[in-house]
């Protein structure tokens, strides 16, 4: 899907008063390069300060123990990404 595609999309959703969760990915080559800078500074600080916004689980299947860890940030006003995206109120990362 095309990254237009997907601002038509969010907009279509939020003017309807809903809500949305979209994936980005690399051939969003702006916004990934964006999203990745602002976690790459935003991960260690909340793994230093044990901050709220992380969430880990764990899960114990075949032999085997997987751990994910779930950050967001809801506070984007600084971000500049209300430009592009539609009622955009946090982001996330796995």
């Amino acid at each position: 899907m095309k990254p237009w595609a997907q601002r038509n999309i969010a907009s279509q959703i939020t003017y309807s008063n809903n809500k949305y969760v979209l994936a980005v990915k690399g051939n969003q080559k702006k916004l990934y390069s964006k999203l990745i800078k602002i976690f790459n500074v935003f991960i260690p600080n909340v793994v230093l300060h044990n901050a709220q916004n992380v969430m880990v689980t764990g899960e114990r299947e075949h032999g085997r123990i997987d751990k994910r860890s779930y950050y967001y940030i809801d506070d984007i006003k600084d971000l500049n990404l209300n430009n592009d995206w539609s009622g955009i109120t946090s982001i996330g990362a796995l």
